[in-house]
C-alpha cells in the first residue's frame, strides 16, 4: 500500500478522535491500557453528538448509548476485549454504566476526566501540539546535504528470504516437521567398533555413502508446537438450572458444546465486576423458558431475570475460560438458592424456593418391656 505525504496544513482537513493528554500525563490514569484510553476518546466524541441531540437525563446529565458490539467494531477486537475495556474505564471512574435490563442497552455516562486537575493541564492552548482548537504553522526544515562518507557507509541489505513477510510464512511452514526414515547398512573392516564408526562417519562426510529411495523405510509426520487435534479443550464452569442448586461441571469450549448446555443459540452477558460471564439461551424468554434466577444491581434491586438454564464461565484475554475455585465458590453461593417468580400486575416478585426438608423416618414402636 502506497500512501501520499501531507503538504502544508492538509492534515487538518480530516476528523480525528481526540484523546486528552491528561490520560497519559496524570498519575491517576497511568494504570490505564492504551486501548482503554483510545476507547475513552471515542466515547468522548460520541458524547458531544449526544449533547447536540439533547440526550439528557432528568438531572441534565449527558448520556450515550454505545453497545459492546459498537466497541468491537470501533477497535476491531473480540467481545471479551470490548467488555474488559469498558470495565477498565468503569473501575477507574471515567465512565458509569446504568443497566436498564430487559434486553435494552445500558446508558453510559462519560465522566469528566479533568475533575481535580489544574486548568492549565487540561485546557487547549496555542502551543499545544495536538487536539487544540487553534493550529500552528510548522516551518518545514530545509533539506540538508548528505555528508556521509560513501566509502564508510554500511548498507544493511536484508536477506530476501526474511523480508516482505516471507519470514512469517517460513516460520509457519517449519513449525511442522516431516521426518523421513532412510537407513543403509555399510560394511567396513576395522580393528575396533570405534574405528569402524570413525570410518563410516568420514565416508559419509566425503560423500562415499549416498542414501536413495531404495533405502526408504518409512515416513512420520509430526506437528511441532501445535496442540493435538484430539485434545479437546474443556472448561470448568457453573451450571445453573431452574429450581435446582448450581453444579460444578466440565464442558467443551466449542460453540456447539455451549449451545447444547443452554438448549439453543447463546447470548453472553457481563453483569459483574469479576472476570465472569453468564451464558444463556438467547431466545429463552421468547421460547417461554422458565425464569431461573434474578439479576440484581448494587442496591439489591432486580433489573432482569435469566430464562432457562445458564452457565457461569470465566473470562480469558480473548475467549471464555474456566472459573477459578474462588470464583466458582462465590457464584455458587450467589445462585445457590433456586427462585420462583410471581407476576402481580406489572410487578414481578421473586421468592426464594426453600429446600425440601428431609423425609422423616417412620417411627417404630419401642418393644414392650416385660416384667422379669
Amino acid at each position: 500500500m502506497t500512501l501520499d505525504y501531507f503538504y502544508g496544513q492538509s492534515g487538518e482537513l480530516f476528523s480525528y478522535f481526540r484523546i486528552p493528554k491528561a490520560l497519559f500525563q496524570d498519575h491517576r490514569f497511568r494504570q490505564l491500557s492504551t486501548d482503554a484510553r483510545t476507547l475513552y476518546g471515542i466515547l468522548l466524541d460520541r458524547m458531544s453528538l449526544s449533547a447536540k441531540n439533547g440526550w439528557l437525563d432528568e438531572q441534565g446529565r449527558v448520556y450515550i448509548i454505545y453497545t459492546v458490539r459498537e466497541v468491537q467494531e470501533s477497535l476491531c477486537c473480540a467481545e471479551h476485549k470490548a467488555v474488559k475495556l469498558l470495565r477498565e474505564l468503569e473501575d477507574i471512574g471515567l465512565v458509569e454504566r446504568k443497566r436498564r435490563g430487559l434486553g435494552r442497552p445500558s446508558l453510559i455516562y462519560v465522566k469528566d476526566f479533568s475533575s481535580g486537575l489544574p486548568k492549565a493541564q487540561v485546557q487547549n492552548c496555542p502551543n499545544s501540539n495536538s487536539g487544540a482548537a487553534e493550529s500552528a504553522i510548522l516551518e518545514q526544515p530545509k533539506p540538508q546535504a548528505n555528508k556521509t562518507d560513501k566509502n564508510k557507509t554500511e548498507w544493511n541489505d536484508p536477506d530476501p528470504i526474511y523480508s516482505g513477510g516471507i519470514r512469517e510464512q517460513l516460520e509457519y511452514y517449519f513449525c511442522q516437521a516431516l521426518e523421513i526414515d532412510l537407513q543403509r547398512t555399510v560394511t567396513v573392516e576395522a580393528a575396533s567398533q570405534e574405528e569402524a564408526e570413525r570410518m563410516v562417519d568420514r565416508g559419509w562426510r566425503d560423500g562415499d555413502y549416498v542414501l536413495t529411495d531404495e533405502d526408504y523405510v518409512g515416513v512420520d509426520f509430526k506437528t511441532v508446537g501445535e496442540r493435538e487435534l484430539s485434545e479437546k479443550k474443556m472448561l470448568d464452569v457453573l451450571l445453573v438450572k431452574p429450581n435446582e442448586h448450581p453444579q460444578n461441571v466440565s464442558i467443551g469450549a466449542e460453540l456447539k458444546d455451549l449451545q447444547e448446555a443452554v438448549g439453543g443459540s447463546i447470548d453472553a452477558v457481563y453483569p459483574f465486576a469479576d472476570p465472569v460471564a453468564i451464558i444463556c439461551n438467547d431466545d429463552g424468554k421468547l421460547m417461554g423458558l422458565p425464569l431461573n434466577r434474578a439479576l440484581r444491581d448494587e442496591n439489591g434491586e432486580m433489573y432482569d431475570a435469566v430464562a432457562g438454564t445458564f452457565l457461569v464461565v470465566g473470562l480469558g484475554e480473548e475467549d471464555f475460560a474456566s472459573l477459578t475455585p474462588e470464583l466458582a465458590q462465590k457464584y455458587e453461593q450467589l445462585f445457590h438458592q433456586p427462585e420462583a417468580f410471581l407476576k402481580l400486575g406489572n410487578r414481578l416478585l421473586v421468592l426464594p424456593v426453600p429446600d425440601e426438608p428431609p423425609a422423616e423416618k417412620p417411627r417404630t414402636k419401642p418393644p414392650a418391656e416385660h416384667d422379669r
